[in-house]
């Protein structure tokens, strides 16, 4: 919630903006390098939603799975943002921040996949350790 208050805040959006356009600004958005603090500062603050987009999905599925899911979850987070703004007259739509944004999930959710196959593997250990 934070991220989504944080980009279109304070909510005044532009009606006559068509789907057309929100791809126009999109391809217009390539024609300039981002700002490498914007790269990271997009990475960083999509990592936890990549964690915590994991660890909400069910257990039941493999953590590689959730991984995969939560990145998917937090690109089409990020397109529904920047599509968004697009329709702001304050803010400006990228596509580098769509990269940048899918880039930080799938980071948070490798994390919360590393630190699951960790916990397993540990648990298998002490299990094995104490039936020996």
């Amino acid at each position: 919630m934070f991220v989504l208050f944080g980009t279109l805040f304070p909510f005044r959006f532009v009606a006559d903006v068509g789907a057309a356009d929100v791809l126009t600004r999109f391809g217009e958005s390539f024609a300039t390098s981002p700002k490498k603090a914007d790269v990271i500062i997009n990475i960083v603050l999509f990592a936890p939603i990549g964690f915590f987009l994991a660890l909400a999905l069910p257990p039941e599925r493999s953590s590689s799975s959730r991984a995969i899911s939560a990145t998917l979850l937090g690109c089409a987070l990020s397109v529904c943002i920047e599509s968004a703004q697009a329709m702001t007259l304050w803010r400006f739509t990228s596509g580098f921040d769509v990269i940048a944004n899918t880039v930080g999930t799938a980071c948070g959710a490798a994390l919360f996949a590393c630190l699951v196959r960790k916990s397993r593997l540990t648990r298998t250990q002490k299990a094995s350790e104490t039936s020996s």
